[in-house]
């Protein structure tokens, strides 16, 4: 008690806000400044901030250091966001920004409750940041990240999938599953389990190759001439679909496959779906 009152003092602190958690200790601490003659600094308490079963936010409830979330892929607007929104309230929700709420913040508006601490909220706070976010930023925090030296045809077709990607992701993080069929160009599908429908449809997926190295190349043009090619051969898109994303990401569940290929560009799509299995 004594060492955190000179502490205040010798540093000239005028405000102490600090959890409800520490109530009991104000009274205390005050009978110590009274007997010293100094100055009391302005103190609030404010409520604590819980998990979602309402006990004291703690590390069983995940991670609970800032630092943590930035490694789980939480961008800093995303998270400042979301913290000003536990237990702090203003009319316009564009407010909940560091710029804004630096002029209007005050300790009259904190809540009385307990704010819950929802994951799902911060996942969709994020979410919304990563898509508004100017994409040459974000492309430099992956690389930042990733720690790899992209080469200049990596990261153009990097940053041409990244609006469809952040589509399916709430961190940035979630992108890093799609890094090795954007980035490598010698990527091919090495997972055996696939290797019997790729084998199948090889011939499918020439055809399609050759039809896509004559079109122009725009997401749009590329839409109708596989469109084209699978009425004009009776071919459904349910038929071939997970061939050509296998063959192209090594996944099934992948982006608008239009986008993936305008993205992979029309010389790696061509090599990906000759590629002898």
């Amino acid at each position: 008690m004594l060492s955190s009152v000179v502490d205040d003092f010798n540093m000239g602190v005028t405000h102490v806000i600090r959890g409800d958690d520490h109530f009991n200790n104000t009274f205390r601490q005050v009978q110590i400044i009274d007997y010293l003659g100094w100055d009391k600094p302005v103190y609030a308490h404010i409520p604590l901030i819980h998990g979602t079963d309402g006990t004291k936010l703690s590390k069983r409830h995940g991670a609970t250091n800032v630092y943590e979330f930035n490694k789980m892929g939480y961008i800093n607007e995303a998270m400042c966001s979301y913290l000003l929104q536990l237990g702090w309230s203003t009319e316009d929700e564009k407010d909940y920004n560091i710029k804004s709420a630096s002029k209007l913040f005050s300790l009259e508006k904190i809540n009385n409750s307990p704010a819950k601490f929802d994951i799902k909220k911060l996942n969709n706070i994020n979410s919304s940041c990563l898509n508004s976010m100017d994409l040459n930023e974000l492309l430099l925090l992956i690389k930042l990240n990733i720690q790899i030296n992209l080469s200049e045809d990596a990261e153009l077709r990097l940053k041409n999938i990244l609006p469809e990607l952040l589509k399916r992701v709430n961190v940035f993080t979630e992108i890093f599953d799609d890094i090795e069929w954007i980035i490598n160009e010698d990527f091919f599908c090495k997972n055996n389990e696939f290797y019997d429908m790729l084998l199948k449809n090889k011939f499918i997926l020439s055809d399609i190759s050759k039809i896509l190295n004559k079109c122009l190349w725009s997401k749009e043009e590329i839409e109708t001439s596989l469109k084209n090619y699978f009425i004009k051969n009776e071919i459904k898109f349910k038929d071939i679909g997970p061939s050509l994303r296998i063959a192209l990401t090594g996944k099934t569940n992948s982006p608008d496959i239009a986008s993936v290929i305008f993205a992979l560009g029309c010389a790696t799509s061509f090599k990906r779906l000759n590629y002898k299995y």
